[in-house]
């Protein structure tokens, strides 16, 4: 609340007080004592909107300020409720384990999502401090405003403000592909994390400190969103809208749980003329584990649907049944028809006949969709034709669904890896992006099993469908966010895949002349993290040393993250453990960034065992800066982990964990050890399918490349044959 008086004491003494505060949560109680500069504005309504930054930032802060008075004044005409306080004020705390907090009026920040550079950040900066002053912004009526009624409901908080965020930017910035970026965050995140067993409902029963830190995950955050974005397609803007609206004036300065929010959403239906239980369809997605994968077939003017749960290691499961919003279009039909799907099995009649059908449109419903053959040939077919017949978001999600198909085994890696062909002729920045993605995971995990050639041939692959658009691409910050994002991940393709020397060694020239420069030579703003990871990979201890002394005089935040992500690419051991100790100690390096090493390091097969062993030396430490069940301390472990792929690697985690620390019970443990068997049986099940097809598409990488061993028959004249792989 603001401040009503000060009160003098003698020797320079003052006593401040403070209107008093509304009705609220304890724990959205804070008070920041500083001594910062400040930027304010004023919303519409005459809201005082703050930005509170030390001195040498203060000319950093109106994008945020810009930005947090746009938000509010467009939450207040969205949900129809005036913002509570006569005064926001966002505050930059210079080392934050949490990327921000969204206390009642004083929110706070990292500094990196709050302060920005004219002159030295681009548009993804822009769009990271805008999403999370969204998020925040949203918590002032999801989470402040109505409170959920207890921790086990986190989601009404989390999931809402991770979903809001998304609806705010379209809003604001159109141009910036906001629906593209919720994919990417929330629905195709969500889903990988929710087909593993560990995995836990929206909704679960909370006991502890421990077991509620636990609750701030994947699941709380990017799949309630995702569920929410699938509720509000079906119901209609206005019904959702309208719904929400309710919600949040019923309970107003209180606390709600999810029926609440069910009865408001179905009132507002029925007021619509739609009579809709919003319960029914609702529970089954935030009461159980999981997500269903629906199985299509076509059979003329019939579409016969089944559903089941989708694990990654495949259960049987007969009883797991949910209500879902199916939504398609047919190859005779652009308009998009919603079948509400409450049996395991149904049958959906058309008026005519149909070669197709792309189900759950543009990805906006929580599951995956597996068609048979047939239908799997036409949709492809339609793809290597006229790419305008499936949208963007539709074409990635099929990628997405079919390897992830491939991987649980309903599907057959051959079919996935065909239907990628038609990349050829894609230029998006989505489905490029969900590919890459994809066949990098395959990468990391072939080269932990030291299979060079298989590593080699998908290398082959990605340079095949996208090497004509990466030869293209120029050491340049021009187009929008999506051509940035797109451009971004070709240049690194081709210097990953070592398939075009030019633009490597246009990197190292411009990271040199940099270096000469002292630093103060202008690289493209959106390309300096790759330029720098060059510089380190490239180059040697000169240039690794540079990086360092320029990370410890440079003053820009955003800069120091994109030097430390690239220091981390160093081949000296000493140097890598110099990083871990450094920022575990708060040492040249904030605590804040320990993640941020521990991510770049643990996907490198040469060093991720040296991370590993040093979290066990280091675990009470981690425990103590971090706290148990923290979704920090929790994605250091399983970035870890998940890249093991042998029993051997199993047992030590199962021994350190549950046997030495009794940490058996937290989802974390359990995660780590299932990803764990996950690796290992995709190798098992799948290395020789994918490299056959590999092999048969590609002959001339194989038969070139002397680690791929190749198959000789000896047929010796006394009828005696010998097969061997060379």
């Amino acid at each position: 609340m603001p401040k009503l008086r000060t009160k003098t004491y003698e020797d320079n003494l003052e006593e401040d007080y403070f209107k008093t505060s509304l009705r609220m949560s304890s724990y959205l109680l804070a008070f920041v004592v500083c001594d910062y500069a400040v930027n304010s504005a004023e919303t519409k309504r005459g809201v005082k909107v703050s930005v509170f930054v030390g001195s040498h930032h203060i000319n950093q802060t109106q994008h945020a300020l810009q930005a947090a008075v746009e938000l509010l004044d467009f939450y207040e005409e969205y949900f129809q409720i005036p913002y509570s306080l006569p005064k926001l004020d966002l505050v930059a705390i210079p080392d934050f384990e949490s990327g921000a907090m969204e206390n009642w009026g004083l929110a706070t920040f990292r500094e990196t999502s709050l302060i920005y550079e004219e002159e030295g950040d681009n548009l993804k900066d822009q769009l990271r401090i805008c999403l999370v002053t969204a998020h925040e912004l949203a918590h002032q009526w999801f989470g402040n405003l109505v409170t959920m009624q207890w921790w086990n409901n986190l989601w009404l908080n989390e999931g809402f403000a991770s979903y809001m965020e998304y609806i705010a930017i379209r809003h604001l910035k159109p141009t910036w592909g906001a629906e593209e970026q919720q994919l990417l965050r929330n629905t195709y995140t969500a889903l990988e994390r929710d087909s593993l067993v560990s995995s836990h409902p929206v909704s679960l029963p909370v006991s502890s400190s421990t077991e509620m830190r636990e609750m701030f995950d994947v699941i709380s955050y990017s799949k309630a969103a995702s569920i929410l974005c699938m509720l509000h397609t079906y119901l209609s803007d206005h019904v959702f809208v309208s719904g929400i609206q309710q919600y949040l004036r019923a309970h107003s300065y209180n606390n709600a749980n999810p029926d609440d929010l069910w009865k408001a959403l179905s009132e507002s239906a029925q007021l619509s003329g739609v009579a809709i239980d919003v319960k029914a369809l609702m529970d089954t997605w935030i009461t159980k584990r999981g997500y269903p994968v629906v199985a299509v077939s076509v059979r003329g003017n019939q579409i016969h649907l089944r559903q089941n749960l989708f694990t990654i290691l495949a259960q049987n499961d007969s009883d797991s049944l949910w209500q879902i919003p199916f939504t398609f279009y047919t190859s005779s039909s652009t308009n998009v028809t919603t079948h509400l799907m409450k049996s395991k099995e149904e049958i959906i009649d058309l008026p005519a006949e149909v070669t197709w059908i792309k189900g759950n449109v543009n990805s906006n419903g929580f599951y995956r969709v597996s068609y048979d053959s047939h239908t799997l040939q036409c949709l492809l077919t339609q793809l290597q034709g006229a790419l305008t017949g499936l949208s963007v978001s539709d074409r990635a999600g099929l990628i997405d669904d079919s390897f992830q198909l491939a991987r649980q085994g309903t599907m057959q890696y051959r079919d996935a890896f065909t239907l990628s062909l038609y990349l050829k002729k894609e230029e998006e920045f989505l489905p490029i992006t969900v590919f890459v993605n994809h066949m990098t995971n395959m990468i990391v995990k072939f080269s932990f099993k030291k299979k060079p050639c298989i590593t080699r041939l998908l290398k082959a692959h990605l340079w095949s469908l996208f090497g004509r658009l990466a030869r293209t691409q120029l050491w340049e910050d021009t187009g929008s966010l999506s051509d940035q994002s797109r451009r971004m991940k070709l240049l690194e393709l081709a210097i990953r895949e070592g398939r075009s020397p030019a633009t490597e060694q246009e990197a190292l020239r411009l990271f040199h002349f940099w270096m000469a420069k002292d630093g103060h030579h202008p690289l493209p703003l959106a390309l300096r993290g790759l330029i720098f990871r060059v510089g380190v990979l490239r180059g040697g201890h000169d240039e690794w040393m540079f990086l360092i002394q320029r990370y410890c005089k440079c003053t820009s935040n955003k800069e120091r993250v994109l030097i430390l992500t690239a220091l981390c690419h160093t081949t000296s051991e000493s140097k890598i453990l110099w990083l871990l100790s450094a920022s575990l100690r708060n040492h040249v390096i904030k605590t804040q960034d320990f993640s941020i090493i521990v991510e770049q390091l643990a996907p490198q097969p040469r060093v991720n065992n040296l991370v590993w062993k040093f979290l066990q030396r280091n675990w009470d430490t981690l425990v103590s800066t971090f706290s148990l069940g923290s979704s920090y301390l929790s994605g250091i472990v399983t970035i870890t982990t998940s890249h093991f792929i042998c029993m051997q690697k199993y047992n030590e985690v199962y021994d350190f964990f549950v046997r030495q620390k009794k940490l058996g019970n937290l989802h974390f443990v359990r995660r780590s050890l299932e990803m764990i068997q996950v690796n290992m049986h995709w190798l098992k099940t799948n290395t020789e399918t994918i490299r056959s097809w590999l092999q048969k598409t590609y002959p001339t990488t194989f038969k070139t490349y002397p680690y791929c061993k190749k198959d000789v028959t000896y047929r010796f004249k006394w009828g005696t044959t010998i097969y061997l792989r060379l």
